[in-house]
């Protein structure tokens, strides 16, 4: 990183360019459990810091399997189901062979502190393998900027076995 606030960003086969290093802060949102069948929705949001007109800030988000599986446990996240916030324009989506999804957020107005940048969620599988609860993590990691919330394990409760609680 250069004194003037400039980070060398290179990608294989193409020319060294200059970005700026934007001074905001993102961090990742989402629940701490949810139940089979349920959607689970997440955001990323500025974290005490605003966005300028024009700003942009790279991202990443994967989800992965803790105790869960990607595909049969949840839906793997797909660039089509990140929603842009207003204000917010998201652009260059790209999908590495892990599944993890890059994109950059582009502000089309000053944003204030603590906005919202994107949204999205995955379907959570109903199954009928009493196989208890089981988590899954969504994580966000970015080459532009701070990420003070990167990482969210969320809880997969499994409802073959709340149905059999229900019943004792």
């Amino acid at each position: 990183q250069a004194e003037d606030g400039i980070r060398d960003h290179c990608v294989t086969g193409v020319q060294t360019c200059a970005l700026p290093i934007s001074s905001a802060v993102i961090r990742l949102t989402g629940p701490a459990s949810v139940a089979e069948g349920q959607s689970a929705s997440y955001t990323v949001n500025l974290d005490g810091t605003g966005l300028g007109a024009g700003s942009s800030i790279n991202l990443t988000l994967e989800s992965v399997g803790g105790s869960a599986s990607k595909g049969s446990d949840f839906s793997a996240l797909l660039w089509n189901a990140l929603k842009p916030a207003a204000g917010v324009t998201l652009k260059g989506f790209s999908t590495a062979a892990n599944g993890a999804v890059s994109v950059t957020a582009q502000a089309s107005s000053d944003l204030a502190a603590n906005a919202q940048l994107l949204s999205f969620a995955f379907d959570i599988t109903s199954d009928a393998i009493s196989e208890g609860d089981e988590t899954l993590q969504v994580r966000l990691s970015s080459d532009s900027t701070t990420v003070s919330t990167g990482t969210i394990t969320t809880t997969i409760a499994d409802a073959s076995v709340q149905i059999g609680r229900a019943h004792v």
